[in-house]
């Protein structure tokens, strides 16, 4: 290397030494050095015998490459030359591709350290403040609002730089802030009645069922393991799982080879969706039979003994007809139905259907979409869904009569779906010869009913509940609904007896059951709904066009 192009190494002076050359005086009895006045200077601080420009900002360190890097050189020993830089942490540069190390100024830290020393009063600090700001400091200027409010507690400029708050005329810092909020929100916490677990303010009671490892589902305390059953997943080597969801998958294949047709399996907790629908129509069918699902568990609250455990409903719709008859005629071969007595044909006539239902020993759900519309569909399969799990719980070889059957499917389709599409049956018998299509309309039931309730037109309960299924009318659906609604609003948990009496012996009269569970039989209860449906407030006459009542407006139907 020629000689010229050798860097120039200065030796760092010894702590606390004061360079070659200083001259300066003492102040107030300290030997102070020429780079700390310069320092004072340029802080506009007084400083007696501080004179001259400030040569250079830190310590700094050219490399070859022109680099610059300022701070404080700690180290020049060996082949590197260390520093700590003002910003980015310490720096190893090699030796040889060091052009200049200069530490005739002392690094910014110190620098900032002396102002914030020297500095006694708010102007000052100030100074101190835009100084530090101007150099790249950001954390270090809280020490200086620190310091400012020392000196004067009340300014608020520095209070607002460090986060505090006005709160009731008492200025807080966001610690303190933080610690009043929680202080106030326990005191509110505890004055509700409420106690802290687990990091949460919960009742007495939820705290005790969190203590026993129970969790929430809507408004009920259950073991994780019930949980999880409510949602169709069991436990497998510690991780739970969907039940069916394989075995879903797997009979979406098999029938998509049967029926030449593909088939997508989607998985609900109670359901198997096999179908050939769009992603949007196949989760609003799938949602319909799961709401019908969870309300009738809610309506029974099945246990082991009632034959629901673990049941999966698996529920078919291809798209078109011809797909579905294929189904139909598959399933049927899959069951042997031909081998049963009285279903020879069932193949065929189900086949022309819009829809069939099975409960033992596969629970399963036929329908199709078109030309039916979506509405239809997701009714006729959460109509179905209501058919399979009533005539499945507690299953007795014996099917629920018609009128309890269709009330049961109605109020569970209407109270968790919505109105309803599904008249399966044929429909006529509309008293007075009225238009059918207003008792179609299934939000109309409750005015319709009270009109034929008090016109006398409607089928006598201890009648409608020996009619037996295609001597259902439009009005004996709306009166089966309304009936099993009333039964349920009345008592839920008596409901579910007198279903669970039906159940308990298969030729037992149905009367008996309504008797254990309400005190009460068809007559009474035909008097006491009737009341119940005539003493209903009357809705509002529709208006006529233009907003205004309709001349002779009438309150009933």
């Amino acid at each position: 290397m020629h000689a010229s192009a050798r860097p120039t190494i200065r030796p760092l002076p010894r702590p606390g030494a004061v360079p070659a050359g200083d001259t300066s005086p003492r102040a107030g009895g300290r030997r102070v050095g020429a780079r700390w006045g310069a320092v004072a200077v340029a802080a506009g601080l007084a400083v007696p015998g501080f004179v001259g420009p400030l040569a250079a900002s830190a310590h700094e360190v050219r490399t070859k490459a022109g680099k610059v890097l300022e701070g404080k050189v700690v180290s020049q020993d060996g082949d590197v030359v260390v520093i700590e830089t003002t910003f980015d942490g310490r720096k190893e540069v090699p030796k040889a591709d060091v052009a200049s190390v200069d530490t005739s100024s002392p690094p910014l830290r110190e620098q900032l350290a002396f102002r914030l020393d020297a500095a006694k009063d708010v102007p000052a600090l100030l100074g101190v403040h835009d100084w530090a700001k101007a150099r790249g400091f950001k954390a270090e200027l809280l020490d200086v609002w620190r310091k400012v409010l020392t000196v004067d507690p009340a300014y608020v400029r520095a209070r607002k730089a460090l986060g505090h708050v006005l709160v009731d005329k008492r200025w807080m810092t966001p610690e303190e802030k933080a610690a009043a909020d929680a202080a106030a929100h326990e005191a509110a916490m505890k004055a509700k009645g409420l106690v802290l677990h687990g990091g949460r303010w919960v009742t007495p009671e939820e705290k005790d069922a969190l203590e026993k490892g129970l969790v929430k589902d809507g408004d009920a305390w259950v073991t994780e393991e019930v949980f999880h059953a409510r949602r169709g997943e069991k436990k497998v080597d510690g991780v739970w799982v969907r039940v069916g969801e394989a075995e879903g998958k797997a009979r979406a294949a098999a029938l998509t080879k049967a029926l030449e047709a593909p088939m997508v399996a989607s998985w609900g907790p109670h359901v198997d969706l096999i179908h050939e629908l769009g992603p949007d129509e196949a989760a609003a069918v799938l949602e319909a039979a799961e709401k019908v699902a969870v309300g009738f568990d809610r309506l029974f609250r099945p246990g082991p003994e009632d034959k629901l455990d673990g049941l999966r409903v698996e529920v078919v719709v291809p798209h078109k007809a011809p797909t579905y008859a294929r189904f139909v005629r598959e399933f049927a071969r899959e069951q042997e139905v031909e081998k049963i007595r009285g279903l020879e044909t069932w193949a065929t006539s189900s086949s022309k259907m819009k829809s069939f239902w099975w409960t033992d020993p596969r629970a399963v759900i036929g329908a199709f979409l078109f030309p039916n519309t979506l509405q239809v569909l997701k009714s006729t399969v959460a109509h179905s869904m209501a058919y399979v799990l009533l005539n499945r719980y507690r299953y007795n070889f014996r099917f629920s009569t018609p009128w309890l059957t269709e009330g049961v499917a109605y109020h569970l389709e209407i109270s968790g779906v919505g109105p309803s599409s599904a008249f399966t049956i044929g429909r006529a018998g509309i008293p007075g010869g009225g238009d059918s299509t207003a008792w179609q309309d299934t939000t109309r039931w409750p005015e319709l009913l009270r009109g034929a309730v008090l016109s006398g037109q409607d089928t006598p309960l201890p009648r409608l509940a020996l009619e037996k299924a295609d001597g259902l009318s439009l009005v004996d659906l709306a009166k089966s609904w309304s009936v099993v609604d009333y039964l349920v609003r009345l008592d839920p948990a008596k409901f579910k007896a007198f279903v669970d009496g039906t159940k308990a012996h298969r030729d037992d009269p149905e009367e008996g059951a309504l008797r254990a569970a309400y005190g009460f039989d068809f007559r009474t209860l035909e008097t006491r709904w009737r009341a119940a449906v005539s003493e209903a407030p009357a809705p509002a006459p529709k208006p006529a066009p233009g907003g205004k009542p309709a001349p002779g407006g009438k309150k009933g139907p």
